[in-house]
């Protein structure tokens, strides 16, 4: 889910997918949350960096995106 909310995609694309994995085992969305929330901000501030095509503002609201993901859930 992290990256395709990293690759800018639709809303709707990502509910689907969510939607896929649901059909095929239950899962926690609040855990799902929080592994997106680590992966964005691994791939965007560590080692293992993804080549987005983003502004330094934009990767700054996605890390504070993740940081909410993990203090408020």
């Amino acid at each position: 889910m992290a990256h395709l909310y990293l690759a800018q995609q639709p809303h709707v694309f990502i509910q689907k997918a969510m939607d896929f994995y649901k059909e095929k085992a239950p899962f926690d969305d609040i855990l799902m949350m929080k592994f997106m929330a680590v992966e964005m901000m691994r791939r965007i501030l560590g080692l293992a960096q993804l080549p987005i095509n983003q502004t330094l503002e934009e990767r700054k609201a996605l890390v504070e995106r993740g940081v909410m993901m993990l203090t408020k859930y």
